[in-house]
């Protein structure tokens, strides 16, 4: 059976209740053709191909404010020939020190592809790419870092997203925005502004800059190593004397 000869399935998942089985393969079109192909030849098993259409971001920043949505766009096609029909540009934003930032959506190969590099060049400006960092929100006690099945904080699933107390919803809110997480006034549970949110976005900004550090130095290559008793053999500079040659031309 094909399946069982190829290597290009990467995670089997099973749901024993469903009766299904999610199969992840390559993405090559045609491999995965031949899959289905071959699990069809099974009486009775229907199958259905879902493609990732999920789109990933990152974010640019660091451009004067003359720079324009196009010329992100043209430097981004210089970095990554060929990615320009890929891309989704947002519009320009204020940034601190009187700059400029972008996100710029796509899919996760060109994602990749862009994430390669830490820095991008726009007309005179060096402007720095940041990946957009997922972090996960636990919806029963609102904290960040967690999702519901592993938390122990407390319940606040009946409380008002606004400003924490019982009794109403948020739409009905007239309250002060208050984070129970914090306990500090003047933004939501799990917002940019939140301490809580901050450390565990600080924590995913370290593991990545760890892992760009780490495949940096796996593509360094390695110095070769002299044996013992090598000869080696160092060549002088050649020098030129620039007044003598000037001398006899003239």
């Amino acid at each position: 059976m094909l399946v069982r000869q190829t290597q290009i399935i990467l995670k089997v998942f099973v749901a024993q209740k469903e009766n299904k089985l999610l199969i992840t393969l390559e993405k090559d079109k045609q491999k995965m053709e031949d899959v289905q192909n071959d699990i069809l030849k099974i009486k009775g098993i229907r199958t259905k191909v879902l493609e990732d259409s999920k789109k990933y971001a990152v974010h640019i920043r660091g451009m004067d404010k003359l720079c324009t949505v196009d010329e992100v766009r043209e430097a981004l096609e210089e970095l990554v020939p060929g990615i320009g029909p890929h891309l989704k540009l947002s519009e320009l934003r204020p940034f601190r020190n009187d700059r400029q930032a972008i996100t710029v959506n796509t899919d996760k190969t060109h994602i990749d592809k862009i994430t390669i590099h830490n820095e991008l060049r726009i007309g005179f400006n060096t402007c720095y790419i940041e990946r957009e960092h997922f972090i996960v929100k636990c919806r029963k006690c609102w904290a960040s870092g967690h999702v519901e099945r592993e938390c122990r904080g407390q319940d606040r699933r009946d409380r008002c997203y606004k400003c924490g107390e019982k009794g109403h919803n948020a739409k009905q809110c007239s309250g002060v925005e208050k984070c129970p997480l914090c306990l500090e006034e003047g933004h939501r549970a799990g917002s940019g502004r939140c301490r809580d949110f901050r450390r565990n976005l600080s924590m995913a900004r370290r593991e990545e800059n760890m892992r760009r550090r780490a495949s940096t130095i796996a593509s360094i290559p390695e110095t070769p190593k002299i044996k013992v008793g090598q000869n080696i053999v160092i060549r002088p500079p050649v020098l030129t004397n620039v007044s003598n040659q000037s001398s006899q031309q003239s």
